[in-house]
């Protein structure tokens, strides 16, 4: 088993995105980027000016579905460090400079492979990721289920309802 490392970040305030800064390598190129992580993408991305500036080269192409609908994507082999000792060696679509402010979005390739909290207490956000996973921590002992979620809808349209 590998040793745990953990990474985490505490913001000034609470954040409505997660960013933190990454380094990205490819043979004997190295940059310091921003990563967003974002749960909802199945993957990782990197932007095309950073393919561009690190003289990557296409190992393929890939659509990718969004809420925009499809786009064709370029895929790069990089090295992506979180810190001094968690690195991850992922095949990473690119997307329109356009698309977001940062360079690398970090999906749940890589999210999967570890434990992620995100805490909002005291006006601050505490962000930190884990890897390897260690098991799963649990904040209730209530599942969430299709019949629970049921019996909510409706014990709420019985509510509103009456009102």
């Amino acid at each position: 088993m590998f040793p745990v490392q953990t990474v985490t970040m505490t913001y000034e305030t609470i954040q409505e995105r997660i960013i933190t800064p990454v380094v990205v390598k490819k043979k004997r190129d190295v940059l310091k980027v921003n990563a967003l992580w974002d749960t909802g993408s199945n993957k990782t991305f990197i932007s095309d000016s950073l393919a561009q500036r690190m003289g990557l080269h296409s190992e393929g192409v890939n659509t990718t579905g969004t809420s925009g609908g499809n786009i064709q994507s370029n895929l790069y082999d990089i090295s992506l460090f979180l810190n001094d000792l968690i690195m991850f060696s992922v095949r990473a679509a690119s997307y329109p400079d356009s698309v977001f402010d940062v360079d690398v979005v970090i999906g749940m390739d890589i999210i999967g492979q570890g434990d992620l909290i995100i805490s909002n207490a005291n006006s601050h956000t505490i962000f930190s990721f884990r890897t390897p996973s260690l098991y799963t921590e649990v904040f209730s002992e209530e599942n969430i289920s299709n019949e629970s979620i049921d019996s909510l809808v409706e014990l709420l349209s019985e509510r509103y309802r009456s009102t």
